[in-house]
């Protein structure tokens, strides 16, 4: 797990790239999170707001490939889920911590 969490950081403080793909990517599901808790359950707004992220990052990785002639990287897909996972794992953990 440990390997698993330095290589993570090391992908992240590579290239700035990749430092927005993930913080663009988490605060778009935080985002629409907080949004759509007002109107559906926690774990609605969970599914609802991992999804709308994942779409997102999905766009923007074809935007590059079909608008600008930009080849897809598989570290930008690998920042983009590192964000989504985060977001994921910050809503469980406040969850689990309301229940305590």
């Amino acid at each position: 797990m440990k390997q698993l969490i330095e290589k993570i950081i090391a992908l992240l403080t590579k290239r700035t790239d990749y430092t927005l793909h993930f913080l663009c990517c988490f605060l778009i599901a935080a985002v629409c999170y907080n949004i759509l808790h007002g109107c559906f359950s926690w774990w609605a707004a969970l599914i609802y707001a991992t999804l709308t992220a994942v779409a997102f990052a999905i766009a923007k990785e074809l935007i590059d490939k079909f608008v600008r002639g930009q080849f897809m990287e598989k570290g930008d897909f690998i920042a983009d889920g590192a964000g989504i996972t985060t977001f994921i794992i910050t809503v469980l953990l406040g969850y689990i911590i309301r229940l305590l």
